[in-house]
């Protein structure tokens, strides 16, 4: 059994799959496995994984239909057999010496995820060596760094540039048809984990390519930002870090206002903006008691303002059954 499974969806990813699939195979830490999922691409991405899995035994292969990218990662997911889970993108590269560096932290401090830092692919310093020997430091992040962080973005909120305990991803895996799905779900990855590492270093190269697997999905789905951050929301209620759901619940209704002018203004035809608002409204109506509790000021009204006498009406019959409550008490 590998010490690492790496999985790397694949979509139309012809012109970058090669310094990707490379920059993994020519890896100083070699216990692992790579799992390529074509996910139906209409150049040549299949065939070229298909010719570095006849060269490599420890490269897989699975050709599918094209689903999105959390479908394709969950699907290699399934047949991985690693301890960890490492995910990368086509489009990506990583230094040669990362898995080496998250594999020897995760064991010297026994941590079920281990995260390095990621930079811009023009922008991966030349001399490797020196520049990592600076900068590898690692810390263990106990429980109240961990809530701190659940307040920040960053390389935390994203899938890559990590590896993860299997059974941590199995437990709670990348919800699909939707993108952004990063930050609905890394947040259950660390909250399960608590024992977690960091690495000070860029050892992820990210490229920005319009081409890509997410990097393309712009329009509508970009959308479905809303439903991570409802999805992140009702987590941290479930959990009871109602300090956070309350900074996050705020982040929500400010880009829920902004999505649904531009839905309005650029997407009216397709109903988004009508179903932003009735996905707003029944967050109002869900989390009624903590956003009475906290009090939603007349600036942050103001705001919202599209949903403003909504709130309103809600707020008042939530207060009305309130005394009525303590009334009768």
């Amino acid at each position: 059994m590998p010490k690492i499974s790496i999985i790397i969806p694949v979509y139309n990813a012809g012109k970058y799959i090669n310094e990707c699939v490379d920059s993994i195979i020519n890896q100083t830490f070699r216990d692992f496995e790579l799992i390529l999922v074509d996910d139906g691409s209409a150049d040549n991405s299949g065939k070229i994984c298909d010719d570095y899995a006849e060269k490599d035994s420890r490269i897989k292969v699975i050709h599918k239909e094209n689903g999105g990218q959390a479908i394709a990662r969950n699907k290699g997911l399934k047949i991985a057999t690693g301890e960890y889970i490492c995910f990368v993108d086509a489009d990506d590269a990583v230094n040669p010496n990362m898995l080496e560096y998250l594999y020897e932290a995760a064991e010297k401090t026994k941590s079920k995820i281990v995260f390095c830092g990621y930079t811009e692919t023009d922008k991966k310093p030349e001399d490797f060596d020196k520049q990592y020997e600076l900068c590898l430091k690692t810390h263990h992040i106990d429980e109240k760094k961990l809530k701190e962080l659940f307040a920040v973005k960053g390389c935390y909120w994203i899938v890559c540039a990590k590896i993860i305990k299997k059974e941590i991803v199995l437990k709670h895996p990348l919800p699909e048809g939707m993108v952004y799905e990063d930050n609905a779900v890394v947040c259950r990855w660390l909250y399960e984990a608590r024992n977690i590492t960091e690495i000070e270093a860029p050892l992820y190269f990210y490229r920005v390519n319009p081409e890509g697997t997410t990097k393309s999905v712009i329009s509508i789905k970009r959308f479905d930002y809303l439903k991570a951050l409802q999805m992140q929301l009702d987590f941290y209620k479930s959990v009871s870090f109602f300090d956070i759901w309350e900074r996050i619940s705020y982040r929500y209704f400010g880009t829920a206002v902004s999505f649904y002018k531009i839905a309005k203004e650029k997407f009216g035809e397709t109903g988004i903006d009508k179903k932003i608002k009735k996905d707003v409204l029944k967050f109002i109506s869900k989390n009624n008691a903590q956003l009475i509790d906290k009090d939603i000021d007349d600036s942050a009204l103001l705001l919202l303002s599209p949903f403003r006498m909504k709130i309103k009406r809600i707020r008042r019959g939530v207060r009305r059954r309130l005394n009525i409550k303590r009334g009768n008490a």
